[in-house]
C-alpha cells in the first residue's frame, strides 16, 4: 500500500488522537503513513528527517512527501534537543531543564546568539535555502514516481518560491489558526498563559477534518491546495468560550 510520509514541527505532532488531520488524511485516501514531527523543531531538522529517509531509499512509488515547514528563525541549536530551536519560548527554559536536562550553559549560549549574531535576514535567506532544497527533492522524487506537497506553516517566503509537485497557496497560521480566535487580542491572550495551546496541532477538531479532506481532494483532482479557499470554522476561540468549544480542543492536558 503507498504510503503519505509527513513531516513538521507541532502542525504535524503525533498525539495519537484519530480525528487528527493525518490520520483523517490517510483514512480517507486508504493510505498508510509515517510521522516525523516534533514542537519547536525547526526547518534544518524538519529537513534533516526527509534526507535521512531518502538516503535510506524509504521512499517507493506512488507514496506521497508533506512537507509543513515552520518559523524561519528557529535554529536547531542542540543536537540532542531539536525541540529547542523556538526563540520565542526561551522564557520557559526552567521546564527545558526540568524535562530535558538543558544546562545553564547551553541556555546561555543561546542567549548570547540571540543577542549578538542572529540577523533576521540571515533567517529569511536561510529558509530561501530550504525551500530550495525542497523544490530540487521534489524533482528527485518525481522521477521515482513520489509527489511532494510544501504545506507552509508560516508564509516566510521571499525570493525563492516552491515549485513542487503538488502545489500550494497560503499558509496554516495566516489562513486558519490566527483566524480561529475572535480577536487578535483573544489569541494573545489565549497564549499568554502558562499552558502551552490546548489545540491539537494548533487547529480546533472541525478544522482537522476540513484540512484533510481539502488535502485529499487537491491531491484527486490534481488542483491546487488554496488554504484560503476552504470552509473553516472560523472566529470562534477565546478564553470565554473555552469550555463550550472542549470538545474541539485536546481531549489531554497538553503541557
Amino acid at each position: 500500500m503507498s504510503k503519505f510520509w509527513i513531516y513538521g514541527d507541532s502542525f504535524v505532532r503525533d498525539w495519537s488522537i484519530d480525528w487528527q488531520w493525518h490520520r483523517q488524511l490517510a483514512h480517507i485516501a486508504n493510505r498508510d503513513m509515517a510521522i516525523k514531527g516534533d514542537f519547536g523543531v525547526s526547518n534544518d531538522w524538519i529537513l534533516m528527517q526527509i534526507a535521512e529517509d531518502w538516503y535510506a531509499n524509504r521512499f517507493e512509488k506512488d507514496d506521497i512527501v508533506i512537507v509543513v515547514t515552520t518559523s524561519c528563525n528557529r535554529y536547531w541549536f542542540l543536537k540532542d534537543h531539536p525541540t529547542i530551536s523556538n526563540y520565542n519560548q526561551m522564557t520557559q527554559f526552567h521546564n527545558y531543564k526540568d524535562k530535558w536536562g538543558v544546562t545553564d550553559e547551553q541556555q546561555h549560549a543561546i542567549e548570547l546568539y540571540f543577542k549578538h549574531i542572529h540577523q533576521g535576514y540571515l533567517d529569511a535567506f536561510r529558509f530561501d535555502a530550504h525551500v530550495a532544497w525542497i523544490n530540487d527533492m521534489s524533482n528527485k522524487l518525481a522521477q521515482q514516481g513520489v509527489k511532494l506537497m510544501l504545506l507552509p506553516g508560516w508564509d516566510n517566503f521571499s525570493h525563492v518560491r516552491p515549485q513542487t509537485t503538488l502545489p500550494t497557496q497560503g499558509s496554516l497560521v495566516a489562513s486558519v489558526s490566527e483566524k480561529e480566535f475572535t480577536s487578535e487580542d483573544a489569541m494573545d491572550r489565549w497564549y499568554g498563559r502558562t499552558i502551552p495551546d490546548q489545540r491539537v496541532n494548533h487547529l480546533i477538531k472541525d478544522n482537522h477534518y476540513e484540512l484533510a479532506r481539502a488535502i485529499a481532494n487537491s491531491i484527486t483532482r490534481d488542483t491546487v491546495l488554496d488554504l484560503d479557499s476552504v470552509d473553516w470554522k472560523l472566529k470562534v476561540l477565546n478564553l470565554q468560550t473555552e469550555k463550550m468549544f472542549a470538545n474541539q480542543l485536546s481531549p489531554t492536558l497538553i503541557r
